[in-house]
């Protein structure tokens, strides 16, 4: 009987599958119907495991393969144990010991396996990152998995076919087309996970032609869109060549859309199909190119615990990008956007103002230099003293403010954030730590980088921005670790990330903490403000008392402050807790004796001395 041929590839692998099942049996015959598998008799139309086989390899989307049987015999059964139970991989050992290969015959293994590799039809999943792939130990223990590339031709999936699906009929604006560009890269990204990978593994690792296809569709789009959109006019303005847009369109997805780096070696790899296209491209990124030299590009150095070299697209440049033609929109309707975006910020509403700080009149005044200094920035413009963009080299530099207030718990840090942005005409945003934390691998640098990238953002977009504010700042920063557990990377990392953000940061972001020595050294050089909150003196303890006690308070015009000002060195978060405490015991009483005495607060504030702090003599400077 004349066998019926198949074209869709999952449904010969489903009839390859079936063969492990059958092992033992002379000839496997399999039922050509949409229940394949089962049990047939003779007069039924069957096809044989070898035809099965035969016919995978001539689907012309396999011929760059040059497959063999036991190479689609590989491919058959990772495809089914990933189908059964999605497991990242499967060892050599394993793999050989179902295709029937004598792994004791090691070397010609490891020859059939290199020649898989090579000809990307597996992947290997090394254990520590930019290791020899092909080395025979690595190959003889790590974990091989199809590549993303010839999975997605068994699904029957073309990339450039997808991807103009999605894409929408017009785009109006360029918030229309960054969505677009957006869902396009992320697609690839999560299809073919060498891209998201890329600086840790090798040129030939990546698949350039991946990449240009997803991204044809984008660029042929926007050549029907020239007069409509910012990107075109940034691109006819700076005149940029193919390879250059495929760069520029690359780091808009990363930087603007998700909030990501990328070095300049992985970019390399992604725009290159070759060594020798690899080689040529390095050029560049080399510091007098011109996309250094017309400032699209910068260039950031991470320090001896990852010596990447990352690239980012300069703040003037995005804000090309970013320029609307239609009516700005009000300040107010952007905050409830970004505040959307990234679940750590929070708005806080207060009322202070700098004269209601109970504080020594030199830290007063140095808040309210803080305060003119951001209000009038042109009378503090120190560029013809030898500061700024042309002595440093940096221009976001010294356009941002950040101040460290540091000192014991209780003193009015935050209070004093909350009251410099009252000055200010500001809203303040405070940046809740825990939130910038995440248990899964890789995910609390994405979510710190993604709350140091908005805050910038908004930064530049926003008429009035706010002031930032990360109280107990020592949980997120802190010294790095030198020594080399997975642990300490992971976290030093991190505090690479944040370093370099504050070192372009162009807004204002205040800083608190009780425990400054827990804050690597390295941040310090990026405070313009470093402020310790002493314990308040007997005058300030004074003024402290009178205002925790509310004149609504019964008894209140009985206390003597006096007294509790001069025994009790107490800062104004204590004689809070105090008097709310000993209110909490009088106002169960009845009668007359509903009020609050002096008994009452000496008693708690007893209760309290022991965590009274001594005033220490700190040489730690002040100041700007």
């Amino acid at each position: 009987m004349k066998q019926k041929s198949f074209k869709n590839p999952t449904d010969i692998l489903g009839i390859i599958v079936k063969s492990f099942e059958d092992v033992g049996k002379k000839k496997v015959r399999v039922r050509i119907t949409k229940d394949f598998g089962k049990p047939i008799n003779k007069s039924q139309s069957v096809i044989s495991k070898e035809k099965a086989i035969s016919s995978f390899i001539s689907l012309p989307q396999f011929k760059k393969y040059k497959l063999k049987p036991k190479d689609v015999m590989v491919i058959a059964f990772l495809w089914r144990d990933f189908l059964e139970n999605y497991k990242p991989g499967i060892t050599l050992r394993d793999i050989c010991s179902r295709i029937k290969f004598n792994i004791l015959e090691t070397n010609k293994c490891l020859d059939f396996f290199e020649s898989l590799l090579e000809r990307k039809i597996l992947r290997l999943e090394t254990r520590r990152s930019k290791a020899s792939k092909l080395s025979p130990i690595n190959m003889l223990t790590c974990d091989y998995h199809l590549s993303s590339e010839l999975m997605m031709k068994i699904l029957d999936r073309d990339l450039k076919s997808v991807i103009e699906k999605r894409l929408a009929l017009g785009w109006n604006n360029d918030k229309e087309f960054l969505y677009d560009l957006h869902r396009s890269l992320d697609y690839l990204y999560s299809t073919h996970e060498e891209f998201e990978q890329a600086s840790d593994l090798y040129p030939d690792d990546v698949n350039s032609d991946l990449f240009y296809q997803t991204l044809e569709p984008i660029i042929k789009k926007l050549s029907h869109n020239k007069n409509r959109l910012n990107i075109n006019g940034v691109i006819k303005k700076y005149s940029f060549n193919e390879t250059e847009i495929h760069i520029i369109l690359l780091i808009i997805y990363l930087q603007v859309c998700k909030g990501d780096d990328i070095s300049s070696e992985a970019i390399l790899k992604i725009i290159s199909r070759d060594t020798e296209e690899y080689q040529k491209n390095s050029s560049i990124f080399e510091k007098d190119s011109r996309l250094f030299k017309e400032e699209v590009l910068e260039e950031t150095e991470r320090n001896m615990f990852d010596d990447e070299v990352v690239l980012r697209l300069k703040l003037d440049f995005v804000k090309q990008l970013s320029k609307q033609k239609e009516e700005e929109q009000p300040d107010s309707t952007k905050l409830t956007v970004y505040l959307k975006k990234v679940k750590a910020f929070e708005v806080i509403k207060t009322e202070q103002r700098i004269d209601n700080l109970i504080l020594p009149e030199e830290d007063k005044t140095l808040l309210e230099t803080f305060v003119m200094k951001n209000k009038n920035p042109q009378h503090f413009d120190l560029t013809d003293w030898g500061f700024g963009a042309k002595v440093t080299g940096n221009s976001e530099r010294h356009k941002g403010f950040i101040g460290l207030f540091y000192g014991y718990p209780g003193t009015g840090k935050t209070y004093a954030a909350c009251a410099v942005a009252n000055e200010l005409s500001k809203d303040i945003i405070s940046i809740d730590c825990t939130k910038l934390h995440d248990c899964y691998y890789g995910e609390s640098e994405k979510l710190v980088k993604k709350a140091f990238r908005m805050m910038s953002k908004m930064s530049v977009e926003m008429q009035n921005p706010p002031v930032f504010l990360i109280n107990e700042a020592d949980q997120l920063i802190y010294s790095r670790e030198k020594k080399a557990s997975y642990t300490s990377k992971v976290e030093n990392k991190i505090q690479n990330i944040i370093l370099q953000e504050m070192e372009n940061f162009a807004g204002i972001l205040i800083l608190t903490t009780n425990m400054d020595q827990m804050i690597d050294e390295a941040y310090f050089r990026r405070f313009n403000l470093k402020m310790r909150f002493n314990l308040p003196d007997y005058e300030c303890r004074r003024q402290l008392w009178a205002l925790h006690l509310s004149p609504n308070i019964p008894g209140y015009q009985n206390i003597d402050i006096n007294y509790l000002a001069k025994h009790y060195e107490f800062t104004g978060g204590q004689i809070s807790l105090v008097i709310q405490n000993a209110c909490t015991e009088a106002i169960v009483r009845k009668g007359k004796k509903r009020e609050l005495t002096m008994e009452d607060l000496i008693r708690y504030s007893d209760l309290e001395l022991p965590w009274q702090k001594e005033k220490v003599n700190d040489k730690k400077s002040i100041g700007f």
